[in-house]
């Protein structure tokens, strides 16, 4: 089965990590009947689209359950929205078929909103716009060998304001993921201190090929 849930409140502090124990926990609490992995240590079949960064907050996160017997996605929902902390909830659940396909390597983008607070929409705006009209947009990436500058506009596929939030979407999943640090770092360079500004970064959706969410793939 396919689920989305959001991630908010205190949960944007736990790891990726201590999710997937708060989540293999839940399961066990709720009674549900996953099914495990072969092996000497089997493990729960639960699967994450994408990691979020820590201290992100979300609406828009997607796992994979695999069950040992038929049960209803309402079913699911419930018991499992019973046994989850404060910040984690369910909010919907399919049936999904078998495939060849993995659910993070469907993932090719994600949709982010960054707030702000005293921000200078003037300079904010003026940022996103020569972020727009550039061919090329460089930022410092940290890598297993250093830090290294990379040309990140190609990964920018949206980049515009609303009000006193700025709208991402950019390439995400296992090929190419671009993280929102890296386009705040490009901001910082044109309008400097807007960093320090943030508020909090919000991941709203994900999507595979043709803009399709999981669920609708």
């Amino acid at each position: 089965m396919r689920l989305k849930f959001e991630k908010k409140g205190d949960m944007r502090y736990i790891s990726h990590l201590d999710l997937m124990r708060t989540l293999s926990r839940a399961v066990r609490r709720a009674q549900l009947p996953i099914a495990y992995s072969q092996g000497y240590n089997p493990q729960p079949k639960i699967s994450i689209a994408l990691p979020l960064s820590l201290g992100y907050t979300s609406d828009g996160e997607y796992m994979d359950m695999e069950f040992s017997h038929d049960i209803s996605t309402q079913d699911v929902i419930n018991r499992l929205n019973n046994q989850l902390p404060c910040g984690l909830k369910i909010k919907q659940c399919m049936e999904v078929g078998e495939s060849k396909t993995s659910l993070m390597a469907l993932i090719r983008y994600a949709l982010y909103g960054v707030t702000f607070k005293d921000v200078d929409l003037g300079l904010l705006n003026n940022a996103v716009e020569d972020i727009v009209r550039s061919d090329h947009v460089m930022a410092e990436k940290k890598t297993k060998s250093g830090i290294k500058p990379v040309d990140i506009k190609g990964d920018i596929i949206k980049l515009y304001t609303k009000d006193c939030t700025l709208f991402m979407l950019v390439s995400a999943g296992s090929k190419r993921n671009l993280k929102p640090d890296l386009v705040l770092d490009a901001l910082e360079d044109r309008y400097n201190g807007i960093k320090s500004k943030v508020v909090n970064v919000h991941r709203y959706e994900m999507y595979g090929e043709n803009m399709k969410t999981p669920m609708e793939a």
